[in-house]
């Protein structure tokens, strides 16, 4: 008898993404130290943080790239990968915020259907609208469980820097009070923030092969299933 294939065990599935995510984001030296470089920059000199915002948002594009490769090597991103992915980005984005607007379930609905939208973009080279489709029918019957992946990637995520900094304002806090520092606390604690950028970083790239892990999931369930019918 054939066993159809399982959901993945979150446990060994986020600690495979947040290992190998180590190795990748070390070997993508460059483009971290040039992004928190950038980052820090836009700090001191209290320039627009929507150029910080941008230049992490590149890393993203990078991040699925890297992730595509532990699949296919030879992968490169095209700019008309780069334009699915902002279309898909803007797409869920509008369709959650619109949800939210009038209950906070329907955005969280929405924003968990089209949530593996982003992997069929990247990994199976679908358009906008295929990678949507896709992601609408992989989640079906399977929401509650692709819902609290996504529950838990973000904290796996978010939860490091948020350490970081705290780490970042009671260390600004210190040396100020002893007169190490002479610069107003926010300015200080910008700075920090700014600083650990790598941190939020490397949160990125495991979040897209964790992101990566759990398509490939949903993928063989389905096929599973349509091979059983």
């Amino acid at each position: 008898m054939r066993v159809a294939p399982a959901y993945p065990r979150l446990g060994p599935l986020f600690g495979a993404a947040f290992d190998r995510a180590i190795a990748i984001t070390l070997r993508s030296w460059p483009w971290i130290i040039a992004i928190t470089i950038i980052d820090v920059a836009v700090a001191w000199f209290q320039l627009s943080d929507r150029i910080a915002d941008l230049s992490d948002a590149v890393w993203s594009f990078f991040a699925a790239a890297n992730a595509a490769r532990t699949v296919d090597p030879n992968y490169r991103m095209t700019g008309a990968t780069v334009g699915r992915l902002i279309v898909v980005g803007l797409a869920t984005a509008l369709g959650a915020g619109v949800g939210a607007i009038a209950l906070i379930w329907p955005g969280l609905y929405l924003a968990t259907k089209l949530s593996m939208a982003p992997a069929a973009v990247v990994f199976d080279g679908l358009g906008a609208e295929g990678g949507i489709g896709q992601s609408w029918g992989l989640t079906t019957g399977r929401f509650w469980q692709t819902f609290l992946f996504g529950v838990l990637t973000q904290i796996a995520i978010v939860l490091p820097f948020f350490v970081g900094v705290l780490i970042v304002g009671g260390l600004s806090s210190l040396l100020i009070s002893l007169g190490v520092l002479h610069v107003e606390w926010d300015r200080a604690y910008d700075i920090g923030v700014q600083i650990i950028t790598p941190i939020l970083l490397y949160g990125t790239q495991a979040g897209w092969l964790a992101g990566l892990y759990w398509y490939q999931g949903l993928k063989a369930m389905r096929d599973a299933e349509f091979a059983v019918a």
